[in-house]
Formats: C-alpha cells, structure tokens, sequence
C-alpha cells in the first residue's frame, strides 16, 4: 500500500497537517483564547501550511488524472488513489479554513455559537470536522460558513470533491 510516487507526497501532506496540530497546541500554551492576542506571524505559518498542502493535492490529482487518462487505475493502485484524493482534500481545506477563522475573524458560526470560544486545537478539530462533514455530505449545518471569503473556499471544496468522487466512481464503473 501506498507505492512508488503517491508515497511521498501522503506522507508529506500527514506530516504537515500534525505540525500543524502541534503547532496549536504550542500556541494553546502561550496565547489566549482571544485570537487579538495571536500575532500576525503565527496565522501566516497555518496559511503557509494550508497552501503547501492544496498545492501537493492540487499536484496529486494532475498525477493521478494523467496516469489514468489512457486507462483505468491498476487495482494495485487503487487503495493509493483514495488515500491520496479524499486525504488530501479534507486535510487541505481543513486547514485553510482554521487559516482563515484566526485571519479574518467570524468566519465561521456553529448553532451554538461557540465555534470561536473554544481552544485553538478544538477550534482546530472543528475546522477539520466541517472538512470532512463538508466533503462526504456536503454539511450537517451545526457549522456554517458566514462570510463571502469562507464560502468561495467551502464551494471550492464541494466541487473538488464532486469532481474526485466522480472520477473515481467512474473509474469504477467504467473498469477501462
């Protein structure tokens, strides 16, 4: 399981999403929960990791859609490309919306109000959880995106999802 060139880059897209956690959690130590406190410096490294990240997705899927196009995924490969495509997007745009909630404040709004209030791990977790709730469902609703910024990204999100889950069940179906 995960072979030859799809390998490094999941490995790669793991390591920069924990250093992201471990970045947040060092910040939880010195920092209040009021994102004011947070310098601006410190916000840039979770952009810096959020772009980092769509960029080797963004990679990802060239690769794989040109390997593909003249024939179906080997079986063998197949396991590798899931991996690749559904990690790749929900760690990505996980981490560009917690990027984006401590930039630019109230981006985000949970029913109960609280999606600012927690720590920045939990705040963290929430942005992944709105990732994945946003790319297999297309959302429960308790997390919404307010502003127009969080909103391009979150249709940016549904529409790389629909176009990876399309290819994929095509392949499938397909069995070229």
């Amino acid at each position: 399981m995960l072979t030859g060139h799809l390998k490094w880059p999941f490995l790669f897209n793991l390591a920069i999403f924990m250093a992201g956690i471990f970045y947040t959690i060092y910040l939880d130590k010195y920092y209040t929960k009021d994102d004011k406190d947070i310098p601006l410096h410190h916000k840039v490294v979770f952009l810096i990791f959020a772009a980092t990240l769509l960029v080797i997705y963004l990679g990802q899927f060239y690769y794989i859609t040109t390997q593909t196009v003249y024939g179906s995924v080997k079986k063998d490969k197949f396991i590798d490309w899931i991996l690749q495509m559904f990690v790749g997007n929900l760690l990505a745009f996980a981490l560009i919306y917690f990027a984006l909630s401590l930039l630019v404040p109230n981006q985000f709004y949970d029913v109960e109000g609280k999606i600012n209030t927690g720590s920045l791990l939990t705040r963290y977790i929430e942005m992944l959880y709105f990732s994945v709730s946003t790319f297999f469902t297309i959302g429960f609703g308790d997390i919404v995106a307010l502003q127009n910024t969080s909103r391009i990204i979150n249709m940016i999100q549904i529409l790389t999802a629909y176009v990876v889950q399309t290819y994929l069940y095509a392949d499938i179906l397909l069995g070229n």
